[in-house]
């Protein structure tokens, strides 16, 4: 069994009230990762404490160290903002933003990007 890697994660996350009725957010993350595995090989007849009756499949396939590097790049924001009404109401609402990039797809490509709205009406009891 071979192994690489590479992690990177960084976040960041902002608050600001300018009023005391209002508050401002920003998150913001970032994720990159390569890893890999190579050469992968299980031998059931070395294995030490194999369940009876077969409940574990240790026959690997032959090509599942070829499958099984993992390229990603993940970025991602969410922008919002919180108002306080009369009487413990509050409005709320934010963007969030998500750009991921897959490259080197195991089973399907998820690359891609999405931006989704959220707005709501709430009460603080």
């Amino acid at each position: 069994m071979n192994y690489r890697g590479h992690d990177t994660f960084a976040f960041f996350n902002a608050s600001f009230v300018p009023t005391e009725n209002l508050r401002l957010f920003a998150e913001f993350s970032f994720n990159q990762t390569d890893e890999g595995i190579d050469g992968l090989a299980m031998d059931p007849s070395t294995l030490v404490g194999v369940p009876p009756g077969g409940l574990f499949d240790y026959h690997l396939p032959d090509y599942l160290g070829a499958l099984s590097h993992l390229d990603i790049r993940q970025i991602m924001g969410k922008y919002g903002f919180e108002y306080s009404l009369p009487s413990g109401w509050f409005l709320n609402g934010s963007l969030r933003h998500n750009d991921y990039d897959d490259g080197a797809p195991y089973l399907f490509d998820s690359t891609g990007s999405y931006v989704s709205v959220v707005a709501g009406l709430g009460y603080k009891f």
